[in-house]
């Protein structure tokens, strides 16, 4: 007997979800430090296991083991160093310092050890990645806890190119959850 071949009828219930349809936005609502519009690529986030390995006998066989999150890689415009990805990286290592210190201070010992860097709620925040359909109707929502920009390539110059000025980041997170609305 011939197998059918088809995929079917398109628009009967299957969604097919488009790379196109999406948004990030990094931060809170009053601190936002990368807004939907300004991330041109990004990827959902991927996981991986840890390996066991049990020896017995005359063969091995392999356990699951921790989970671990992969860090996001994502492109964003480079925009005025307003209220924006700069402002957040700041809150890590404060670049326009000369001697290369956090630029906030905090209480802590005299010699000045603890610096907002050591306290990771200063400069953690968390990361609202959304997928939609072709109507607008919202198919799933991942958040990625406690983010943190890991790297980042702040991109060549050209003057003979037209292009935006793009900045490469990675964001580091503790886990991701998945809230899926297309079921």
């Amino acid at each position: 007997m011939a197998q059918n071949m088809s995929i079917g009828e398109i628009g009967t219930g299957k969604i097919i979800k488009r790379k196109f349809r999406w948004t990030i936005s990094l931060g809170n609502t009053a601190t936002r430090y990368v807004e939907d519009w300004m991330v041109k690529t990004a990827a959902r986030p991927n996981l991986s296991f840890e390996e066991i390995e049990i020896n017995h006998l005359h063969e091995k066989i392999w356990l699951a083991g921790k989970a671990t999150w992969d860090a996001l890689s994502m492109t964003i415009l480079d925009v005025k160093a307003g209220d924006s990805v700069h402002n957040w990286i700041k809150k890590v290592f404060d670049f326009s310092n000369e001697d290369g210190t956090v630029g906030n201070m905090l209480m802590g010992d005299p010699d000045g050890s603890t610096t907002a860097a050591n306290i990771p709620n200063s400069y953690k925040s968390d990361a609202v990645l959304k997928m939609f359909d072709g109507q607008g109707n919202t198919l799933e929502i991942w958040t990625l806890h406690g983010c943190w920009p890991q790297t980042i390539n702040w991109g060549d110059l050209d003057y003979s190119s037209s292009d935006t000025q793009d900045v490469e980041l990675t964001v580091r997170y503790d886990r991701a959850l998945l809230q899926r609305l297309d079921q």
